[in-house]
């Protein structure tokens, strides 16, 4: 083990080959299960958007604005040069994963570089990364770019030359404008800019700021002036007001009338109907208005008892669960399950559901889960060095605004923007934990 610490390019180089191995491997299992797997929910979606770009609809108006360009751009040009076979497009997605790798490796040597090694191998065996890379979704690139973005932000607020920031400055604009054009969540990380302010005089914050806005204009103004010559909107995409009534309002009715999800479902489907117009983004500010009226009436723990429960099932849930959604295996969903109750759910979903095969390897994985992401936490206690103090305070930052946006969705997938974090403050605990009982010795 001391060799591998010390080599570190050998310590990559067998990472990334492990996790190749692993990722095939569970790709040749799916396939051979159900060659059609890739054709399951949002797969299909991206698959015949991706065949419109190359019969030459080029983003026309048929493209809606709920969808972001990149990824249909990337799966688009794949299928180009794969000629259209899968096989080969996500045998390519699982060789592409292999820069994450990379990226975890270089954030976590902002740490140590014992913790880079060791966040090296976790990383080989995460089912989250296996999954960004072995189903025909976003994840197969946004995660490297979001996470180059977050290296390069660290780069830069830890750079001591002033003439030096500026190149990792433009490389984190540019990185959160594809983050953004991927999938725009990414934008409301936005908040990570403030930290300019925390480390630099009033002057330099603004002009570092302005550097980065002025890129990042530039980058997304193309598909802000495609929305704008489409729909009349010079705006990213039409998705907020959709996502707010479709998903996260059945959550807050739900716990506020005692009813399950699907009790529901004709009421939220009926107000979905009411925000409907031809123009995606007048439906969508319909839609705004329509949950927020609607959520006056609601009771505060209507609010607060989904967003927590969603942190629970977000933090907890093992990645496993959506790679056999995505295989589609057939079992109990637990959007299925007709109780309001969160914990009620979690125990039908676990000990009562139609496939037990399922529901026995869902609760051998969510075991590690859980105890994978108490000790992640548990890195904080173990805290002393000050500018770890200040990472693992933006590691934080990023989790959090995370769990805000996520709330009561809770999902592995959504999950996997701060899974990196997650594993490098796990690598953290292991490495202080391993050191002390070292020192013991």
């Amino acid at each position: 083990m001391e060799n591998l610490f010390s080599n570190h390019k050998k310590s990559l180089f067998l990472a990334i080959f492990f996790s190749i191995l692993l990722k095939l491997l569970f790709f040749f299992i799916l396939y051979n299960y159900n060659e059609n797997f890739y054709s399951f929910a949002d797969q299909s979606k991206y698959l015949d958007l991706s065949e419109k770009l190359l019969e030459g609809n080029f983003f026309d108006k048929s493209f809606g604005a709920l969808r972001m360009p990149i990824y249909l751009i990337f799966l688009a040009l794949s299928k180009l040069i794969f000629q259209n076979n899968i096989y080969l497009i996500i045998i390519f997605q699982i060789f592409l994963g292999s820069i994450l790798l990379f990226l975890v490796y270089r954030v976590a040597l902002f740490v140590n570089k014992k913790v880079a090694i060791i966040s090296l191998f976790l990383s080989s065996i995460s089912i989250g990364f296996i999954n960004a890379s072995i189903f025909i979704l976003t994840e197969a690139i946004f995660l490297i770019f979001f996470l180059s973005f977050f290296l390069n932000l660290l780069n830069f607020l830890f750079q001591n030359s002033d003439e030096l920031k500026l190149k990792p400055l433009i490389y984190c604009a540019l990185f959160f404008s594809l983050s953004t054009l991927t999938r725009p969540i990414t934008f409301y990380f936005i908040i990570l800019i403030l930290f300019f302010f925390q480390y630099f005089s009033i002057k330099s914050s603004l002009k570092y700021i302005s550097i980065f806005f002025i890129i990042f204009s530039i980058v997304i103004s193309p598909w802000c002036w495609r929305n704008y010559k489409n729909f009349g909107y010079y705006k990213l995409d039409a998705s907020i007001g959709p996502n707010l009534i479709g998903y996260y309002l059945p959550y807050f009715y739900s716990e506020n009338n005692k009813v399950s999800q699907t009790e529901v479902k004709k009421y939220i489907d009926d107000l979905i109907e009411e925000a409907d117009h031809p123009n995606p983004f007048k439906a969508s500010d319909k839609a705004k208005k329509i949950f927020f009226k609607e959520i006056k009436s609601l009771s505060i723990n209507s609010i607060i008892i989904p967003y927590s429960s969603g942190t629970i099932k977000h933090l907890f849930s093992p990645a496993i669960i959506e790679t056999l959604y995505m295989a589609n295996i057939k079992k109990t969903n637990f959007s299925q399950i007709q109780e309001y109750k969160f914990f009620k759910k979690v125990y039908i979903f676990l000990f009562k559901n139609e496939n037990k095969i399922y529901s026995s390897i869902v609760i051998f994985f969510s075991i590690f889960s859980i105890i994978s992401i108490i000790l992640a936490f548990s890195s904080f206690f173990f805290l002393k060095e000050n500018k770890n103090r200040t990472i693992f305070f933006i590691f934080l930052t990023v989790i959090l605004i995370n769990l805000i946006l996520v709330g009561p969705l809770g999902s592995p997938r959504y999950r996997l923007v701060i899974d990196p974090l997650l594993i490098i403050l796990l690598s953290y605990s292991i490495f202080k934990i391993f050191s002390k009982n070292k020192i013991n010795e």
